[in-house]
């Protein structure tokens, strides 16, 4: 489903990639990372990172998109 949606939004925009990305990762975040907010409806939230948070640690790639 995740390649269907970015295909579709890769014809809209041709720099998708590079906007949001061409992977998808798995992680856990914890509050030494940084803070976000609430989810919204559909599950999405804003996460700031604490300056020096190293997220690679945290999170593998599950998926190439491209």
């Amino acid at each position: 489903m995740e390649q269907k949606r970015f295909k579709y939004q890769k014809q809209i925009d041709e720099l998708i990639a590079v906007s949001i990305g061409n992977s998808l990762a798995e992680g856990v975040l914890t509050n030494d990372d940084g803070k976000n907010t609430a989810p919204s409806n559909n599950g999405h939230f804003d996460f700031y990172e604490y300056e020096g948070c190293d997220l690679s640690k945290s999170f593998q790639i599950t998926k190439q998109l491209i």
